[in-house]
């Protein structure tokens, strides 16, 4: 958690940047380069601005680069990048109307009991690694030496 204190600034910047930069580039040029309409404009640009969470995860592993400062902040970066694409969808394409406030409503609640219900299963999960933990037998520390 202190390293997410430390480098949100960094991953909302660096993500913002990798979503806007693409979506208003392509939106505009298809709509004034290509004539297409607003709309059509509008899905060229969220559907090039996207990242592949799951690309970006394997490249990230396979080269090691997860364990870095750099590649947590890719990683960071990218799901900032995928929620600036669920909201461009969604305030763009979206009509409100009534089921949408239900449909809030109704998430909120469903996220509220969730992570209530994942507190009350890792509590005792947390209790019972601890006493694992306490009780574990210690070995001297001769017993690492190899002669």
């Amino acid at each position: 958690m202190p390293q997410f204190r430390r480098e949100w600034r960094a991953s909302l910047l660096l993500g913002g940047v990798s979503f806007a930069a693409p979506f208003l580039v392509t939106m505009a040029f298809a709509y004034w380069a290509l004539d297409w309409s607003s709309d059509a404009a509008q899905i060229a640009g969220i559907a090039l601005s996207t990242t592949s969470l799951a690309v970006v995860y394997a490249v990230l592993v396979e080269t090691g680069l997860n364990q870095t400062l750099i590649g947590k902040r890719i990683m960071s970066a990218t799901f900032v990048t995928d929620f600036g694409t669920a909201a461009a969808r969604s305030i763009l394409f979206i009509k409100p109307n009534f089921w949408i406030v239900v449909f809030a409503a109704v998430s909120a609640v469903l996220k509220l009991r969730t992570a209530a219900a994942f507190a009350l299963v890792l509590r005792p999960l947390r209790q019972l690694r601890d006493r694992a933990r306490d009780q574990a037998p210690s070995l001297p520390a001769s017993s690492y030496s190899c002669g």
